[in-house]
């Protein structure tokens, strides 16, 4: 079988974390499409192969001890009376942080990750699908500029001194038999002009501040 099809990297994560069992956060999955670890499929997106293929070899799965020593919770009632002061204050000014987090998300001040990478997936493959229509779409007017057309092989054959009865024929076949060469360059340049809008090259100093921010965090949480 060929495999699955990811559209996007918050559909590698989730693929990778909930149903492989890797450690792994969103922004380690983003570096590793930036870096080319995950490469893209020729026809877009990513195949499940190629993200396998990534995580078996850079990618630790989740442990989980099974030790009846390990069965007690983290932190608790053996912490010092200093300690667990200070975790109940910190725990405070967690939740206190999230509530103001939740009524600015309510506020409509965040957007999930999730929810923005999918639009920007689904605009890229728009976008994408409409370079590639360009070549098919207009090749025969772009022939007809060339010598594809009458008039414009009639004037190439009067240039290069040649019986426009004679060559106009054979100048159009020529320039239609190239339609096809031309169409199968037009898909790979379009495939390098997208390198440039990639996830994780931004065009201002603040995004890209932001992005490498949530990025060392995120490698931070994987750390801990």
């Amino acid at each position: 079988m060929a495999g699955r099809i990811f559209d996007n990297p918050h559909q590698i994560h989730q693929y990778l974390t909930q149903e492989c069992g890797y450690k792994c956060s969103g922004g380690k999955v983003r570096k590793a499409i930036d870096d080319r670890k995950i490469r893209t499929r020729r026809g877009g997106g990513f195949s499940q192969a190629e993200v396998d293929q990534y995580a078996k070899g850079n990618l630790e799965k989740k442990i989980i001890a099974a030790s009846p020593k390990d069965d007690s919770p983290v932190g608790g009632d053996e912490l010092a009376p200093e300690a667990k002061t200070k975790a109940e204050a910190k725990l405070k000014l967690v939740q206190a942080e999230r509530a103001q987090f939740l009524l600015d998300k309510e506020r409509g001040k965040y957007i999930p990750t999730a929810v923005m990478e999918a639009e920007l997936g689904q605009r890229a493959k728009a976008f994408k699908l409409g370079l590639e229509k360009f070549a098919p779409d207009n090749a025969v007017k772009i022939a007809e500029i060339f010598g594809g057309a009458e008039d414009t092989a009639r004037e190439l054959c009067n240039r290069l001194g040649a019986d426009p009865e004679a060559g106009i024929p054979l100048v159009i076949d020529f320039t239609h038999s190239r339609i096809e060469h031309f169409t199968r360059m037009w898909r790979k340049q379009v495939l390098q002009f997208l390198d440039s809008y990639a996830t994780g090259t931004w065009w201002t100093e603040e995004m890209q501040q932001a992005w490498e921010k949530m990025l060392e965090a995120e490698e931070n949480e994987d750390a801990a």
